[in-house]
């Protein structure tokens, strides 16, 4: 697992990570179901919901997730068949626990298709939660997401932990694309693939591992996109 750092709340691999979604599930369930993760590009909303989600799962809550992806402006239609089967069945008593819809870039929806989401949650008695890189109008945030150099170092180490023969890159090269990425952390990701890329003579390809996915190749191969 990925060490996570939001503000006051941090928590690093091989750690017991429940206390922690304890602390973040109860929040959630004193907002009503409802609430926004705000953060910038690559500061981590993704790799925390897809974690948290894991954890509300294991609390008996069907998840109904969707991620946004670039141009998109509206949730699928199979998105909103669910979303009415599992507000019924809750309504009606066959679920304990409220259903929740998890939409990951909810920013980048219309409006029409906000003001719908928000609507069908509310009369579906179920609980909704989005990440965004602006705040959302009157939704509570259960958390704001951050990166920081110890972040990034952190997560190097983590990586390069099970690479004895290849060096880890220079605090000085990390602390310069952390500022030429303005904190975010998959592109810095990013850019350390391709120095390594171009600098390896390895024959046999290396394995980067980042946000609970894996990126493999062989030199002078395409880049994989997570």
């Amino acid at each position: 697992m990925i060490p996570y750092d939001f503000g006051d709340v941090a928590f690093s691999p091989g750690g017991n990570t429940e206390p922690f979604f304890d602390l973040f599930y109860s929040n959630f369930r004193n907002f009503d179901y409802q609430s926004q993760i705000i953060g910038g590009h690559g500061t981590g909303k993704t790799t925390f919901l897809i974690d948290f989600v894991r954890y509300l799962e294991s609390q008996k809550h069907i998840v109904n997730h969707f991620t946004i992806h670039d141009g998109q402006r509206s949730l699928p239609r199979e998105f909103w068949e669910w979303q009415k089967i599992l507000a019924s069945q809750f309504i009606y008593g066959a679920m304990k626990e409220p259903p929740i819809a998890v939409v990951d870039g909810y920013e980048q929806l219309s409006l029409a298709q906000k003001i719908r989401l928000r609507r069908i949650c509310r009369k579906g008695r179920s609980g909704l939660l989005i990440t965004t890189h602006t705040p959302a109008w009157r939704l509570p945030v259960l958390l704001r997401t951050k990166t920081t150099e110890d972040t990034l170092h952190y997560i190097i180490g983590y990586l390069f932990r099970d690479l004895p023969d290849i060096a880890p890159p220079d605090k000085s090269l990390c602390q310069s694309l952390f500022d030429r990425h303005q904190g975010n952390l998959r592109n810095v990701l990013f850019d350390l693939y391709d120095h390594y890329e171009e600098s390896s003579d390895q024959t046999s390809g290396f394995r980067l591992q980042a946000s609970g996915q894996s990126v493999e190749t062989e030199p002078g191969s395409p880049k994989s996109e997570a």
